[in-house]
């Protein structure tokens, strides 16, 4: 029943145009739609979800188009109860069983529309590689609790997904990673332990300057990025109202230049 009632609401979605792109309907059009789907409750996003398919060719634009207006449309206030509903729908659906593809669109609505009741979801999801990216994407998205999230999943992740989470970590700027970018600065991982670097400087922690230094007296292009960080980390610690650690980099610089 709620499958007839979900295709009824959805075929109102406009065809597509000569080009093969919609031109969506307008508020006033699209927004009975919306609310038909959610009057049918948790089975009717469920029912939406099951009508996806695994290949993004465009035979499910209308139930695209409609969970995605619904992720917008629900950020706005006095829709409190029925984001709730949502975003518990899509969490625990993108936490299951479905196709790896599937499960990445939902965490993808879940960037524009989550809250911080998603962050434990999703960050268990910044285990599973085919969707790790998009759940790094969506705890920045969502802020509140990030830092968090990051910091937990560092050290239980596969190491090919480290980059990501240093990345997150970096983006956040919060001084309780401190402990986590030094341990990434010394990864085998070039990549990870140069952006750890540069989060170290972001957040001025004065107990890496040695570490930050060393990786500046190595050769190639690793030892151009080291050195900016080094720069970057004198700035933030002057700011910091801390000149003395700041021309100790200096000096080491200029004397070894």
């Amino acid at each position: 029943m709620a499958d007839e009632t979900i295709a009824a609401l959805i075929a109102h979605v406009p065809d597509l145009d000569a080009d093969g792109t919609l031109t969506g309907p307008t508020p006033a059009e699209a927004y009975p739609i919306f609310d038909g789907c959610l009057a049918q409750g948790a089975t009717g996003i469920t029912t939406l979800i099951d009508r996806l398919k695994a290949v993004d060719n465009g035979e499910d634009y209308r139930e695209r188009y409609v969970l995605h207006g619904l992720a917008v449309r629900l950020r706005d206030p006095g829709f409190e109860a029925q984001r709730a509903l949502f975003n518990g729908v899509l969490a625990a659906e993108a936490s299951g069983a479905r196709n790896p593809a599937i499960r990445g669109f939902l965490v993808r609505q879940l960037q524009v529309c989550g809250t911080r009741t998603e962050i434990p979801a999703l960050t268990r999801l910044l285990a599973d590689a085919d969707l790790c990216e998009y759940a790094a994407q969506a705890i920045l998205a969502i802020g509140d609790g990030a830092g968090d999230a990051f910091r937990s999943a560092f050290g239980r992740i596969p190491k090919t997904l480290r980059l990501t989470i240093v990345q997150g970590l970096v983006m956040r700027q919060e001084s309780a990673s401190a402990r986590a970018l030094r341990q990434a600065a010394r990864d085998a991982d070039a990549d990870v332990r140069l952006i750890a670097l540069l989060g170290l400087a972001r957040i001025a922690d004065r107990t890496a300057i040695d570490l930050l230094l060393e990786n500046a007296g190595t050769e190639g292009n690793n030892r151009t990025i080291a050195t900016n960080a080094c720069l970057e980390m004198a700035e933030n610690l002057i700011a910091a109202k801390n000149a003395p650690d700041a021309l100790r980099i200096y000096r080491h610089l200029y004397q070894t230049r």
